[in-house]
């Protein structure tokens, strides 16, 4: 039971890191569209 609970905590921490790799580069580009013109 304890090693079940364990590889769901690391299935989730790796797939919320897959997760927030995949939408940083996003986040970046859209916030550079955004603050164009601002000098």
């Amino acid at each position: 039971m304890r090693h079940r609970t364990m590889l769901a905590r690391l299935a989730r921490l790796c797939e919320n890191e897959v997760r927030q790799a995949r939408e940083a580069p996003r986040q970046a580009s859209v916030q550079g569209v955004a603050g164009a013109g601002h000098a």
